[in-house]
């Protein structure tokens, strides 16, 4: 399989194991802990306290869409965010649908 096609695949199983992981960590620590801490990682973004050349090895996350999002291996943080507060009050958090 070329590599154009393989990558989507395992880019979006790495998007899917995020929310599993999300989930996880809401059901450890608890659903509002798991958002407080994405809304602290989601306030950070954009700042670098990388030296500046080597900046470009960070990890960055926001703003995706479109294609870019396509072949992204993390979902966007309002993504995560928005997926643990459709969780409701529920202690269990359901993992993100298999579409997204």
């Amino acid at each position: 399989m070329p590599l154009a096609f393989s990558r989507p695949e395992s880019s979006w199983f790495s998007r899917r194991r995020e929310f599993r992981a999300d989930a996880g960590g809401a059901n450890l620590a608890g659903r509002k802990k798991m958002i407080a801490a994405l809304e602290r990682l989601q306030s950070l973004q954009g700042v670098s306290q990388l030296p500046e050349r080597v900046a470009a090895f960070g990890i960055s996350g926001g703003g995706k869409s479109g294609w870019a999002n396509f072949f992204s291996t993390h979902p966007a943080l309002e993504d995560r965010i928005a997926a643990l507060r459709a969780s409701g009050g529920e202690r269990r958090v359901a993992h993100q649908p298999m579409g997204s």
